[in-house]
């Protein structure tokens, strides 16, 4: 019998994800991840007992405060808006807790992801789950890297609704919620502590318009993000957004709603699919962050650092520090 190592996180999906494992006929190990936030184990204890499984509490608050929460605060300080759970999952679940789960003997990784990995043509390959309002593939490209054939996703085909209906009828004592985007701000001593170092590190600066008139103050970079509105402080009728940061100048750029709209975008630190020929030229469908659209775009250049892509519609706020991940026919590119 073949054993893997199931991430738990008290929630319906690994709870679920756990026990479509146990049908299939595998040794199931359960993980819980401890950053030492204080939060409790009771539920996930009550999953691991109502199933029978073992489980395993990790802590990995060393990590988490060394590498994700630094990266973190060091984007917004930098002029960027960062994508902290694609760093969380690369670092932590698919980084250090991989390690472990194979320490125990694990064949993969399995966690309650809405996405899919599977073998095709002698490569594994990541595709967008079938439950496209749950799909997670965006936050998972960087398993591109070789660590697709590590990890598991059993809701990849699953629709969330019929998932719910079929831990109330199993009766699994998961918790009734959805996962949240920056989780972690919901604990008060990371909270703290991001907005401490923020304040302390930032520096006031300047708010022009996109022809270079001065029209107001800011008191850091780190507080804006590309599309903002609302705190920009400036004491005129008409609404302002935020079009660009530049930290070079300590200044931030606004302009009208339709100035936050663009067409071209230039991405660096590229993961791609094993062996996808990348040719100028192409059409392939992107997203800019987790909640847009697929949206058609151009390749229009790639030199083995950088990549230049230009999308057929204008996106809204194509912002510095988040990822693009790009698709053909549902698959990860």
């Amino acid at each position: 019998m073949s054993k893997v190592a199931v991430a738990l996180s008290g929630g319906e999906d690994s709870a679920f994800s756990s026990y479509l494992m146990l049908k299939k006929g595998y040794e199931v190990i359960g993980f819980y991840i401890d950053f030492g936030f204080g939060r409790k184990t009771e539920r996930v204890e009550e999953i691991t007992k109502f199933l029978g499984i073992p489980l395993h509490v990790i802590n990995l608050r060393k990590i988490f405060f060394n590498e994700v929460v630094p990266y973190f605060i060091n984007s917004y300080l930098s002029g960027k808006t960062p994508n902290p759970c694609i760093m969380c999952n690369k670092l932590v679940k698919f980084g250090k807790l991989l390690k472990e789960a194979k320490k125990l003997g694990a064949e993969k990784l399995v966690t309650g992801h809405y996405a899919i990995v599977e073998k095709k043509e002698e490569k594994w390959i990541l595709k967008r789950g079938v439950d496209k309002n749950k799909d997670q593939s965006y936050f998972l490209f960087p398993l591109l890297d070789g660590t697709l054939k590590e990890v598991y996703f059993p809701l990849g085909k699953w629709m969330k609704e019929d998932v719910k209906k079929e831990i109330e009828k199993i009766g699994i004592p998961a918790e009734h919620r959805e996962s949240q985007e920056v989780c972690f701000l919901n604990y008060e001593e990371i909270k703290h502590k991001v907005i401490e170092e923020m304040k302390k590190k930032a520096k006031p600066g300047k708010v022009f318009t996109k022809d270079g008139k001065e029209v107001g103050n800011h008191q850091g970079i780190c507080f804006f993000t590309i599309g903002q509105r609302k705190g920009i402080g400036i004491p005129f009728g008409k609404p302002y957004y935020v079009i660009s940061i530049l930290p070079e100048g300590n200044a931030i750029i606004v302009g009208k709603e339709e100035d936050v709209y663009s067409r071209n975008l230039v991405a660096e630190n590229l993961i791609w699919e094993k062996g996808y020929e990348v040719k100028k030229g192409k059409i392939i469908e992107a997203k800019i962050r987790y909640k847009s659209d697929l949206a058609k775009a151009k390749i229009e250049f790639w030199d083995g650092r950088n990549l230049n892509l230009s999308f057929q519609k204008k996106q809204w706020a194509i912002t510095p520090g988040q990822a693009v991940v790009m698709y053909e026919n549902d698959e990860v590119i």
